[in-house]
């Protein structure tokens, strides 16, 4: 169950650190935050590096996001980007005080793992 996170840029200044969550350079979520805070959300566009290219399963991927988000007792938002993409924000991750930077990195990576689990765990009708 391989998968990376990549610093990317894609979303602009808006946000002070950006992460995209692939497995084999499929994008499945993007992760955006300040530092401390970061929000987790589904991804809408391929990537302008790597060859990543954006989930084409897009049921499949809003069902695994929104069940991930509701073991969390999360409800999950639908959105739209700029381009009026639709996408599903998550929730919130936050390093708390005290957490050390690695801790919250396997925090975050635990998380996506989840993910990818549900994700798998769904039928898909496309073989």
């Amino acid at each position: 169950m391989d998968f990376e996170l990549v610093a990317t840029q894609k979303l602009g200044s808006l946000w002070q650190q950006q992460f995209l969550v692939a497995r084999n350079r499929i994008i499945y979520l993007r992760i955006v935050g300040d530092g401390t805070e970061y929000r987790v959300m589904t991804a809408t566009a391929d990537e302008n590096f790597g060859g990543y290219r954006i989930c084409q399963e897009k049921g499949r991927l809003w069902i695994a996001a929104a069940l991930l988000a509701r073991s969390h007792n999360c409800a999950e938002e639908i959105s739209k980007d700029k381009q009026g993409r639709q996408y599903i924000r998550l929730f919130m991750v936050v390093q708390d005080k005290g957490t050390s930077d690695s801790d919250f990195t396997d925090e975050v990576h635990d998380l996506m793992r989840r993910f990818f689990i549900i994700y798998e765990s769904l039928a898909t009708s496309e073989g």
